[in-house]
């Protein structure tokens, strides 16, 4: 905001009734961005603990959706990408946390904007993302469709509300789960990709007793 407007009695009395604090004063400019450094740098730490906890508690496998999105400014100069993680953690808490905005970058092809997101997560929150993603969610271009599939192990979605279909589908047996694996063939002395079930078909009798609980 100008200075002269941040600068007013009206102003401040406004941050006052705001904060309930009557001596609540504008921090200057540089104060400020010096609190802003210091809370982000926790919101990271917060971040990066809360992630590597809940993959601990998933045993290493997959338990987050990642939603991402992309846009350009209006003078189609500037490009931007949104990254957003939900989950349900090891207490049945349901948790979404904005991770990143990445502005700057210039190009839309699908592996660059895949790799921005990669490299970006390992910078700032030191974690490796693309082994905990279960549900890759944006919406319906061609272009951010297939960013999603980049992420080998993931299931492109829609929306969450596919993605909680899924989910049902797999709980009572209806779908069968698969991932992309690296496995070695002996006849061409080289390593392949292949898939592989995790869960195959059939009645999962503890799924199908949560979702009669839940339902």
């Amino acid at each position: 905001m100008p200075h002269h407007t941040v600068a007013t009695e009206e102003f401040k009395l406004l941050i006052q009734r705001l904060t309930g604090d009557s001596g609540a004063t504008i921090l200057a400019a540089s104060a400020f961005r010096d609190l802003l450094l210091a809370v982000f740098a926790k919101f990271c730490k917060m971040t990066k603990g809360l992630l590597r906890r809940e993959f601990k508690a998933a045993l290493g496998l997959p338990f987050l959706n990642l939603h991402h999105d992309g846009w350009t400014t209006a003078n189609g100069k500037v490009g931007a990408t949104g990254t957003l993680a939900s989950f349900i953690d090891a207490s049945w808490t349901f948790r979404e946390v904005a991770l990143l905005l990445t502005v700057g970058h210039t190009s839309h092809a699908s592996a660059d904007v895949h790799k921005v997101i990669c490299s970006r997560m390992k910078s700032v929150y030191e974690v490796d993302i693309d082994p905990m993603i279960q549900f890759t969610i944006s919406d319906t271009t061609a272009s951010v469709r297939k960013v999603s599939k980049l992420f080998e192990d993931s299931q492109p979605t829609d929306c969450t509300t596919h993605t909680l279909n899924l989910c049902l589908q797999y709980a009572m047996g209806m779908r069968e789960n698969k991932e992309t694996v690296e496995v070695f063939d002996p006849k061409t002395n080289s390593r392949k990709r292949e898939q592989r079930y995790v869960t195959v078909g059939g009645v999962f009798e503890e799924g199908r007793d949560l979702v009669k609980r839940v339902r």
